[in-house]
């Protein structure tokens, strides 16, 4: 119900940018967003019965906007995961609340010693609006403290998945990372 594993996922938009060749003309290019080799979540409810942990974890190249990096865009690599506990709230809206405390590394050039090192928390709540439809609210925020200068990241997100059938969704999602802002619409076919 709240598992999800994910393998070779890929994201790539169409941007413009300066020419490659001719910095003054502009031109529509394919960026990478991320390529995840992993991606897998499992919020499991603690109840009467079950105290199981909930858990997280990613690995892949992950496109990132933080102002002060040395290139843009930069998309390190990143290997990060969590750990914590989710409760189900009831009321009018069936609600999970997560909360998971999540160490992070990135590798990649754009860092002083070609990574850094951090820790954070990773706050949400996912409500079931109708079945098929699932609303989430989530916020992280990752203190780096070692292979780069100190930095704090924060990143929030305001996603909604409405199921079109067993195997593929529509995703409506706004969200940033420090001083970036996206909307999204995105059609997900899984196989």
């Amino acid at each position: 119900e709240y598992s999800n594993s994910e393998v070779l996922t890929l994201r790539v938009r169409l941007e413009e940018g300066p020419a490659p060749f001719d910095p003054a003309q502009r031109v529509a290019r394919l960026r990478l967003q991320h390529l995840h080799v992993l991606n897998m979540i499992s919020l499991v409810p603690w109840s009467e019965l079950q105290r199981a942990f909930s858990w997280r974890f990613r690995a892949g190249w992950q496109r990132t906007r933080e102002g002060g990096l040395a290139c843009e865009p930069c998309t390190p690599f990143l290997v990060d995961g969590g750990i914590g506990a989710s409760w189900r709230v009831g009321g009018p809206l069936p609600t999970l609340l997560v909360a998971l405390a999540e160490p992070a590394l990135q590798v990649g050039h754009p860092f002083r010693d070609g990574y850094r090192l951090g820790a954070g928390l990773l706050l949400g709540a996912l409500l079931d609006v109708r079945p098929g439809w699932r609303v989430g609210l989530l916020a992280r925020g990752t203190r780096f403290f070692a292979g780069d200068p100190v930095k704090r990241v924060g990143w929030a997100t305001l996603t909604q998945r409405i199921a079109l059938g067993q195997n593929s969704d529509v995703r409506l999602d706004w969200g940033g990372e420090q001083d970036y802002r996206e909307a999204r619409i995105a059609l997900g076919v899984y196989f």
